[in-house]
This record gives structure tokens, sequence and C-alpha cells, in this order.
């Protein structure tokens, strides 16, 4: 069995039609609607053909940002021999909108940077962070998941990410270092079967589960924490560590700390820069020192861009650190501290 948010893209027919169920908006939008001549309706179903996707974009089109746009719809193809697609009114219009964009994430056309991370202490490397870019960032990252989240295939690209990783830390960064694996929350579903795929990558090429760290990613906003915190026990039982990030900012602050089973979390930059001047930031990181005493965590500062901050932080106590002053990403690995 497979996941549909995670299986192969399945090609989109350049002529065919869309089949609209009448319990939807699309179905009364459309059925409403003018220029629609020649559609088919029965008792279920508006069938509404098209012969090109400039065609299929302009039918779709009106009902972007209209609540229409996650109604699911099936997309038939001229061709009998093919099977419909299933796709969101939303993830078909992005899909035909962009479809080199498409075109990059089937061919995984991606590679893994890393950015080193820093005991504090000891000032020796710890492990990586792995980072998403494309060959020759062609696109910004931001902007490639940003489009995956809006085609339908965010947990295609999330999952292929992670496998990179995996397989970038078997190949090149090998044992005795940790690397930090970025996941969405919202790309796992079940996390039982949705993360069945990352598990058989680990297997695969032999990496020690105790030497990876599944990081929630900064950039979204959970309300569902029993959710996340399903997700983070599931990689927790099967022997590995997991971070959360950007503590601080937006729904990552201290208050959920204890709602959630986490081993490391990463002070936001916000409160890094200027910590060794700003009173505030300081007071902030007080407080998450004491926090993870009483929770037992690891603490790791991000953004560290100066010396200042850098032995501001290492005179505090704190544990981990990264940023552009210990090293910026890259597609090469460093082992020692410049």
């Amino acid at each position: 069995m497979q996941c549909h948010f995670c299986e192969k893209i399945s090609p989109l027919p350049t002529s065919g039609s869309i089949f609209v169920h009448e319990r939807t908006n699309a179905y009364q939008y459309l059925k409403e609607s003018q220029g629609l001549d020649g559609h088919e309706e029965n008792t279920t179903f508006l069938a509404i053909p098209f012969l090109s996707h400039d065609e299929l974009k302009s039918i779709l089109y009106p009902m972007i940002n209209t609540g229409a746009e996650q109604n699911w719809i099936r997309v038939y193809s001229d061709d009998d021999d093919k099977h419909p697609i299933h796709l969101t009114i939303q993830h078909l219009y992005h899909r035909i909108s962009d479809p080199e964009l498409v075109q990059l994430i089937e061919d995984e056309a991606f590679e893994t940077h890393l950015q080193p991370i820093f005991n504090l202490q000891t000032e020796k490397l710890y492990g990586y962070e792995s980072l998403l870019r494309t060959h020759q960032n062609v696109v910004n990252p931001g902007r490639l998941f940003q489009f995956a989240q809006q085609a339908g295939l965010q947990s295609y690209l999330d999952q292929r990410a992670r496998r990179l990783a995996i397989q970038t830390k078997a190949n090149k960064i090998g044992r005795e270092y940790y690397i930090f694996i970025n996941f969405l929350p919202s790309s796992i579903y079940n996390p039982d079967f949705c993360l069945k795929h990352t598990f058989e990558a680990i297997d695969e090429y032999n990496v020690s589960k105790d030497e990876l760290v599944f990081e929630v990613v900064e950039t979204e906003y959970i309300d569902d924490l029993s959710h996340l915190e399903g997700i983070l026990n599931r990689y927790k039982q099967s022997g590995m560590r997991v971070a959360l990030d950007d503590v601080g900012s937006g729904y990552n602050n201290l208050d959920v700390l204890s709602q959630l089973s986490t081993d490391i979390i990463k002070i936001d930059r916000y409160y890094v820069r200027n910590c060794h001047e700003n009173d505030d930031n300081q007071l902030f990181i007080d407080r998450a020192i004491d926090i993870a005493k009483q929770l037992n965590l690891t603490i790791l500062a991000e953004g560290i861009e100066t010396e200042e901050e850098f032995r501001h932080l290492q005179a505090k106590g704190i544990h981990l650190a990264q940023g552009f002053y210990l090293g910026k990403p890259s597609a090469d690995i460093v082992h020692e501290l410049d």
C-alpha cells in the first residue's frame, strides 16, 4: 500500500475532462458560471472537457482563493487506458501552472548542504544540519517547499529530502557525528505509516539511529500538539533523537516544552543576535536554560554571527551552537572550528 501523497507523481494529461462532484462548492460555481458550453451533466458530476493545460488553467483559476480550491476532483485523460488522477483544484492548478517545478521535484534535482554544529564547551564538531538545495541553486528552497505545499507535493518532497539526508550521512559524514534532519509535521499524517520509508532508508544505508536528530522545521504553525508529540515519540521509540527548532518564535515557545518529549531545543536566532549586550535576549536565554535543566534538555543556539555572541553563550553554559560565525551551509564538510 502506498500513500496518495507520497507515491510517484502522475503525469497530467494534456487533454481530457475533469469530473466535479455535485456535493462541492466547485460544482455550484461551475454550474452557474459562464463559458462552459459543452459540459456534460448527470445526477452526480459535472464533466468538463479541456484541450490544453492553458484551457484547464482558465477553468480552475476563478475558483482559487474562494474555498472551492480545496474540493477534490477527478482528472480523466482522453486516453482510455490511463487511470483517473485525484487532486484538489488547488493542487491541480499549481501543478499545471509550474510544470518545471513539478519536474524538478520528480527528478529529485536537489542535493544536501551541511551546516556544522559545534559543542560550544569543547569547541569540537558535534554534527551537521542537513539543508535541501536545488542543483546550481536554481530555485530558492523556501520557494520550492512553498510550491510543494500548494501543489500537494509536500509529503513527497519532504520524504525524499529525509532520505537524501540519510544517504549523505552514510556517504559523506560517516560515524561519530550527528546529523540534524528537518521534517514537516503536516507531511506526516500517520507516524507509523508515513515514517516507514525513512526507517527503511536508515536500514538501507546502515546509519546509526542514535546519530540521527529529527528536527521540526520553523516554517509551520502547529495547532495540534498531540499530533506532533505522536511523531516525536515515534522517532524516539525507534532510537533517534528529536529537536524543536526556533524556540521563542511563533508556536515554539518555552511554555510548550513540557508537553513535548523533545531532546534538543534550538534557541531562535532573534534571541542570539547581540545577546552579549541585549538585556531582553539575556533574560529569555536564562529562562530557557532554567527550563532545559528542569526537563533535561540540550540547548543549541543558532544564528551565531560574531565572536562576542559565541563567547557570551559559551560562558552561559549553552551546549551546542551553529551559525555563519562557525560555518555556512556547504556541499563540503568541515570537521574543525576555524
